[in-house]
């Protein structure tokens, strides 16, 4: 990607997130700076006042100190002033810095426009310029100035983006597209799993902290919300049991700084974002990101089962007393013995504190299709093709003998993707009537078999579905509206 810039063309990049875009662009403009001085630029004269020759914006204040970090670790050595201009910090500062000179400014267009419109920047010596997230800068404002170079980089490259392209840069400028166009409406890193789970919007929260408890793996997981009220709110109810902060747009400057630096420092695991707060930010060792809205191609997962959160928290737990220092174990052996001597044994004593430690005090059944609570979701298997729900009908009702009370209440029967059964949710009172059932039948030569699966099966799927893909799900009598909302999990790969 460099040697396009050594050209005065302009430069339109894609990479992946992560890959390293801000310093493809942060060298070169430096490079570019300190040739010119060394040519004898006289824009580029260490005098007081002198205006800016690089501008570089981006949608949100964190991604501005992000790059502006980048530009500062190159500065002392190219001997280079620099400033970042953005909302909800004072304007004394960004003023002051501007009026001594600079060679470059890093901040968000609406601190910029307002700079502009105070008279206090002027961007009259500006020759490179670099939008950074331009998928997100809406409003462009270009000037026509032939000596000016810029650099357009984004992780994705819309339609809307192109046509800006071929409005305002120059007609010969240059593509990097790192990505390619396989997937081009999104690109995601290669590294990470993209799964679905359908919910409804009341189980959101505890759906959240179960999946950050299944996938999570104990490092840092952010949840994208829609709005920042849902951001405040889903973050308080975690908070109770999982350290978790809020970021958006309507928090204070220093509150942000101080969230994503505590994010970044491990003092709390999960940040509750909107995504247009988050945009382009590069934090590492991120492990788990759920998200709202499908905007990839998912693969449909059940949701976390309490045997599985179980073994994957009672690892963390174990691992937890493991670390805890000899020192402190005495303070405790008094309350331990006590324990024991009223335990029906010493394991009993062990997995209740475990069980406490990992906040699964109680456990309730819960379906893997829609994720709600004291509902359980069998799968029929039957020895011939079926091509529809009816026949699972025909095999509850006729072969299993099951009442319409039970019957009544079976809801979401889903075909699987090979065609040989079914999926459906039954209620927690009921799964044991259905098991008997279906076993003291096993051998009546009806040809099905019924099993409870620990995770869910390849579902067929439904054209007129909704994002996710899936549908095909009837409950006694007709289709069921079913359950959306939260609930796209994104599990990430990477390690630290």
């Amino acid at each position: 990607m460099l040697p396009a810039f050594a050209r005065p063309a302009d430069v339109v990049g894609r990479a992946r997130t992560g890959c390293g875009k801000t310093l493809a662009f942060v060298i070169p403009c430096v490079e570019r700076l300190l040739a010119e001085r060394a040519a004898g630029g006289a824009a580029l004269a260490r005098k007081a006042g002198r205006l800016p020759s690089t501008i570089a914006m981006t949608p949100t204040r964190e991604l501005a100190q992000q790059v502006f970090v980048v530009f500062e670790s190159l500065a002392p050595a190219a001997n280079l002033s620099l400033v970042c201009v953005y909302g909800g910090a004072p304007y004394e500062s960004q003023e002051g810095a501007l009026r001594r000179g600079v060679d470059v400014v890093v901040g968000t267009p609406g601190r910029i426009k307002d700079l502009m419109n105070r008279g206090t920047m002027k961007l009259t010596e500006i020759r490179y310029r670099v939008l950074d997230e331009v998928d997100r800068m809406m409003a462009m404002g270009f000037i026509d100035d032939a000596n000016i170079q810029t650099l357009l980089f984004s992780a994705t490259m819309p339609s809307w983006i192109k046509s800006l392209c071929q409005r305002f840069l120059k007609p010969n400028y240059v593509l990097v597209d790192l990505v390619g166009d396989d997937r081009s409406t999104q690109a995601a890193a290669t590294t990470v799993k993209h799964l679905v789970l359908p919910s409804h919007w009341q189980q959101r929260t505890s759906l959240i902290r179960d999946l950050i408890t299944s996938y999570g793996l104990g490092g840092r997981s952010i949840v994208f919300t829609d709005t920042k009220r849902d951001a405040d709110q889903i973050a308080m109810e975690l908070s109770s049991s999982i350290g978790a902060q809020p970021l958006h747009g309507d928090l204070t400057q220093k509150l942000r700084e101080q969230a994503l630096a505590g994010f970044k420092a491990g003092t709390f695991s999960v940040l509750v974002a909107t995504d247009v707060a988050a945009r382009g930010l590069d934090i590492t060792g991120v492990e788990l990101v759920i998200n709202n809205k499908g905007r990839f191609k998912f693969e449909r997962i059940g949701a976390p089962q309490p045997a599985e959160m179980a073994t994957v928290a009672a690892g963390r737990a174990v691992q937890m007393l493991q670390d805890v220092e000899p020192s402190a174990i005495a303070f405790f052996k008094e309350a331990a013995s006590n324990m024991l001597a009223d335990a029906v044994s010493p394991e009993d004593a062990l997995a209740r504190a475990l069980a406490h430690i990992t906040g699964l005090k109680a456990v309730k059944a819960r379906s893997l299709l829609t994720a709600q609570d004291d509902c359980s979701t069998l799968l029929a298997t039957s020895a011939e093709p079926i091509s529809f729900a009816g026949a699972v009908w025909t095999y509850l009702k006729k072969h299993l003998g099951l009442g319409e009370t039970i019957c009544d209440k079976i809801r979401r029967i889903t075909m699987t993707a090979d065609g040989t059964g079914a999926v459906f949710d039954v209620p927690a009172e009921h799964v044991a009537d259905v098991v008997e059932a279906a076993a003291a039948h096993a051998d009546d030569g009806h040809g099905w078999t019924l099993s409870t699966p620990s995770k869910l099966p390849e579902l067929k799927k439904d054209p007129n579905s909704s994002s996710s893909g899936y549908g095909g799900a009837y409950s006694n009598g007709g289709s069921s509206g079913g359950y959306g909302g939260y609930g796209g999990a994104r599990k990430s790969a990477m390690r630290g």
